[in-house]
């Protein structure tokens, strides 16, 4: 069991780009929002700043 949870956190550590960019382009459309972007960096507790 232990390494079954430590393998689903691997993969969602490893896709977590992936999983941001989804939830960033699905809320900017629910809010009818254009936008560009660019994930520079993803980690706990890092502070962006956003793109012209």
């Amino acid at each position: 069991m232990f390494v079954l949870l430590l393998t689903v956190l691997l993969v969602a550590w490893l896709q977590r780009r992936t999983i941001a960019r989804e939830f960033v382009d699905q809320e900017l459309s629910r809010r009818g929002v254009r936008a560009q972007y660019q994930i520079d960096q993803l980690s706990p507790g890092a502070r962006g700043s956003p793109t012209s």
